[in-house]
């Protein structure tokens, strides 16, 4: 068996544990493959590779898992799913892209030309307004992700 494979079954088998506990959908296996199946396709694109390494897969497994179980600590279960997911994807991209750019798995080039944490952060917003219209007053997704860019421009988000 492959090194990767029993790092992915221990894993799963420390979330089962924890998760099991929850009747909560958030908290479920599938959720967490979904969460983790969406990043691992992002990471791969904004890289330009067709998957990523083992290291950052290790890292993207453990920071989703972390991310879940404070989201669930700070706002309970009962709230919509995926509100619940757009936070996990929010918080575990801002802590992956410093990660990346920290150990420098993207070129440096690359990370300045496409200024790697908006793309990340962008990419979030854009999968989670394609969910759904603008919870406040229905439009469009794009008004949606439009007034979720607002938001980061506000907060110095480069």
């Amino acid at each position: 068996m492959s090194v990767r494979k029993e790092k992915e079954e221990d894993l799963f088998s420390i979330r089962r544990n924890r998760m099991s506990n929850s009747g909560s959908d958030f908290l479920s296996n599938a959720n967490y493959g979904r969460i983790v199946g969406f990043l691992r396709q992002h990471y791969a694109r904004q890289t330009g590779v067709t998957a990523i390494n083992e290291k950052t897969d290790t890292r993207l497994q453990k920071t989703v898992q972390h991310y879940m179980n404070e989201v669930a600590r700070a706002q309970g279960t009962s709230k919509p799913l995926t509100g619940l997911n757009q936070e996990v994807v929010r918080e575990t991209t801002v802590s992956m892209d410093l990660w990346i750019k920290k150990n420098e798995l993207v070129p440096t080039g690359m990370a300045q030309k496409r200024g790697v944490i908006r793309t990340s952060q962008e990419a979030v917003i854009a999968a989670a307004a394609a969910s759904t219209g603008c919870r406040r007053c229905g439009h469009s997704s794009s008004h949606r992700a439009a007034q979720a860019s607002a938001r980061l421009s506000r907060m110095g988000a480069p």
